[in-house]
């Protein structure tokens, strides 16, 4: 009996601390470790492998590759997915100049998972790689005693600005502007990203060069009630945003629409994907706005988007990761996502219940 109460007691103990431990990771920033060296940010500069783009060079022809939601999940020790670290070559078939994460590289950020990261980018991306940051990015964890995961986000951004850069930033090469958002944590848009962006329209307006703008943000965030993308809305990854997450529709595109008037705006995201009940590819094309999200589950679906530009035209295409077929990214609009989940209702109940277990 001695013996039961004690280990009853000690499982107790491992309880509370555990639970203390969880409350000082959600009000105290988390420590800096020594294996990946701080980033002193410098545009066009990558913070994950050192590699610098050069402004001066030939940007009138030249390529890049989109990628998104490419981390493992929270149970698997090593990101990005096995998928992609068994075809990461398939990326540099049209030889990009870069590559552009949108988001999620890791299930959560600890020292482990940025030296992971780092070491995987350097060892097999060998141009400049960029990151907009995902909810995931910056979402910080700590091993409790007794195994528990502990999870908090106040020290996860201090932790990945410090390591691998702004929250948002942007870079230019040739005609084209590439701007890189976080929204779409909250219902609302920050005042100071706001003020970013209207900077950056302001930049792109006022330079002739600039024919193409290119915005990034992890989260669709196009696509909350949005009446004309309801099966991206309704079977995104990982669930539904609150019902008043507007902010798109009221705040965001009335400010884009004197840019989209004057110049190509392309607007990509990474939030899809996630695992075989969800679909990894979505394109759409209107009056003003080119919108893309591509994302990855570690499924046979996984593929990527490679743009290419020359004198400013911009043609896309998408690659699948396994096979390395190649498609339109037209044949992944409203009507493929409709289709699929009509295909399979199974996969549609299953998003479905997701949805309404998990309310933000």
């Amino acid at each position: 009996m001695g013996m039961k109460k004690s280990a009853g007691v000690t499982m107790a103990g491992i309880v509370i601390v555990s639970l203390l431990a969880a409350a000082m990771i959600f009000d105290t920033p988390l420590s800096i470790g020594p294996d990946l060296p701080e980033c002193e940010h410098q545009p066009g500069t990558s913070c994950f492998n050192r590699l610098a783009l050069n402004p001066a060079d030939d940007w009138s022809d030249y390529s890049f590759v989109a990628l998104g939601h490419i981390r493992s999940g929270p149970r698997e020790r090593i990101s990005p997915n096995q998928l992609l670290r068994n075809n990461v070559q398939r990326l540099f078939t049209d030889d990009p100049r870069f590559v552009l994460s949108l988001g999620d590289l890791y299930a959560y950020i600890n020292d482990r998972s940025l030296k992971e990261m780092s070491t995987w980018v350097n060892a097999y991306i060998p141009v400049p790689f960029f990151n907009a940051v995902g909810n995931h990015d910056i979402k910080a964890s700590a091993l409790g005693i007794g195994g528990l995961v502990l999870i908090g986000r106040r020290g996860g951004v201090a932790k990945y600005a410090s390591k691998l850069g702004p929250l948002y930033f942007d870079f230019t090469v040739g005609s084209e502007l590439f701007v890189f958002l976080h929204i779409g944590l909250g219902s609302a848009v920050s005042a100071e990203q706001l003020r970013y962006l209207r900077s950056q329209i302001q930049r792109a307006l006022s330079d002739p060069v600039i024919i193409n703008v290119f915005i990034l943000n992890h989260m669709v965030i196009w696509s909350y009630n949005n009446p004309i993308m309801e099966p991206v809305f309704r079977y995104r990854h990982p669930k539904g945003p609150r019902g008043e997450s507007s902010f798109f529709l009221d705040e965001i595109r009335p400010l884009l629409l004197p840019l989209a008037r004057k110049k190509r705006v392309f607007l990509l995201a990474g939030d899809i994907g996630g695992s075989r009940n969800y679909l990894q590819t979505f394109y759409m094309k209107d009056e003003h706005f080119t919108y893309i999200a591509t994302g990855m589950g570690n499924t046979d679906r996984d593929s990527f988007v490679t743009f290419t530009v020359k004198d400013g035209v911009v043609t896309m295409k998408n690659t699948n990761l396994v096979t390395g077929v190649e498609s339109p990214l037209t044949d992944y609009g409203v009507e493929y996502w409709e289709r699929f989940y009509r295909e399979h209702p199974d996969r549609a109940a299953k998003v479905d219940r997701f949805r309404d277990d998990n309310p933000m």
